[in-house]
Formats: C-alpha cells, sequence, structure tokens
C-alpha cells in the first residue's frame, strides 16, 4: 500500500492499525507491526495504543515478548515495569486521564543493544525533572515505616535504573522518551 503524503486526505483504516496516518507522525503512515529491518541485524517493531490506563498491560506484555534474550529474567521484568511507569506517566500526567490521544513505541534491537523509543503529545514533562531523578537516593527509605513511605516520585528512577540511557525532548508538540539498555 502506497503511504499518503500529509494533508492526502483520509486512509482506510486496518482493523489492526496498518495503514492508518498516526498523529504523532504527521504525514506518515504507521507501518504493519512486527516489521523486521534486516539492515545491519537491526530488529524493529512499533506498537501502537491508546493513552489509556487499560492499555498500558497489554502493551507493557507485548513490548517484554520483544525483548531480546541475552536479557536475564531480572533485566526484563525492570524494562517492563519501567515501560509500565512511563505510559501510565504519560496518560496521567501528559493527558491527566484514559483518551483517545494516540502513543507510539518502538522497540528496535541492534547488535550494540536495545531501544524504546515513546512518542505522545501530552503535556510535556517538566524541564530539569528527568536529570535531576537521582536513581542512588531515590530508593533510600525505611521500608518498615509505613506512615515515612514515599507516595509517588519513584517511576522516573526506576525508569532511570532499567536504562542505560534516558533522554526526553519535545519537538512540534510531540514529546519523545528514548531508552537505551546497552550490551
Amino acid at each position: 500500500m502506497r503511504r499518503p503524503r500529509a494533508g492526502a486526505g483520509p486512509v482506510q483504516a486496518h482493523p489492526h492499525g496498518q495503514g492508518v496516518l498516526h498523529p504523532c507522525r504527521p504525514g506518515r503512515g504507521a507501518g504493519a507491526p512486527g516489521r523486521l529491518t534486516a539492515a545491519a541485524g537491526v530488529r524493529e517493531q512499533v506498537i501502537e495504543l491508546q493513552a489509556a490506563l487499560a492499555q498500558v498491560a497489554p502493551a507493557t506484555q507485548r513490548v517484554r515478548a520483544l525483548l531480546p534474550g541475552w536479557l536475564a529474567d531480572a533485566e526484563r521484568d525492570a524494562i517492563e515495569l519501567a515501560l509500565a511507569e512511563a505510559l501510565t506517566n504519560i496518560v496521567e500526567h501528559g493527558y491527566g486521564a484514559d483518551t483517545q490521544e494516540p502513543v507510539r513505541l518502538r522497540v528496535r534491537e541492534r547488535p550494540t543493544g536495545l531501544e524504546i523509543d515513546i512518542w505522545d503529545r501530552g503535556q510535556p514533562i517538566p524541564d530539569g525533572l528527568i536529570e535531576s531523578t537521582d536513581v542512588t537516593t531515590t530508593f533510600l527509605y525505611d521500608p518498615t515505616d509505613l506512615d515515612g513511605l514515599p507516595e509517588g516520585g519513584m517511576g522516573l528512577a526506576l525508569i532511570k535504573a532499567a536504562f542505560d540511557e534516558v533522554r526526553y525532548g519535545t519537538r512540534d508538540g510531540v514529546n519523545r522518551l528514548r531508552l537505551v539498555r546497552r550490551l
């Protein structure tokens, strides 16, 4: 199927999302799920979902199934939890509630490691918040002191702990979170 140009009009929607223009990528089709790119040993899959809490667990489970075999089970668990945190933050903080707005994930396995990109159009993460999250101190609390347990603020630390590199940026109203796990 030929991809339409931006402004070329509506596109017939496939029941599983193939060929649908995606608001997070104006002028480009979503592509077929499960697309593998043979170039230079790169495997890639795109997952699209609505920004709704009910879609977080199925999306993270799909990503877990795509994770490379070189990751240990504990690493898979950490990545799945980090993705659940990122997607939940998009719904709760980026959009403020469940919405029909799209969220797009791209999982790429390269010879050098794993890359996961997440795009959305919600409210951006406040400047400096990711950089100021300190993994070494966030988890320092007494778990037996129930009144002293933090009520929140651990999500970004969990994300940073699961990946070697966490980058975030906003351009033209589209937010992108890039998560990298090196070999």
